[in-house]
């Protein structure tokens, strides 16, 4: 069974790690996408699909939060 776009969707406040930088991903924007970290947890703050679905992520490390794509985070069951 596919899933759909909403059911694939992580919710608000789920306890997410960061992975990697995706480079198909990264090639969509023009400069530094600022505040990324790699291999942190955090938790999702909001999500956006005005131009493809990406999350505003909350880093536990207290870093400021940043924006990233789907295939950049992994959720923490």
């Amino acid at each position: 069974m596919t899933q759909t776009r909403e059911e694939s969707r992580i919710p608000d406040r789920t306890r997410v790690r960061t992975t990697k930088e995706d480079p198909e991903a990264a090639r969509l924007y023009d400069g530094p996408r600022e505040g990324l970290r790699w291999g942190v947890e955090g938790t999702v703050i909001t999500s956006s699909g005005g131009h493809g679905l990406c999350y505003y992520v909350s880093h536990g490390d207290g870093t400021p939060s940043a924006w990233y794509e789907p295939t950049e985070l992994e959720v923490i069951e």
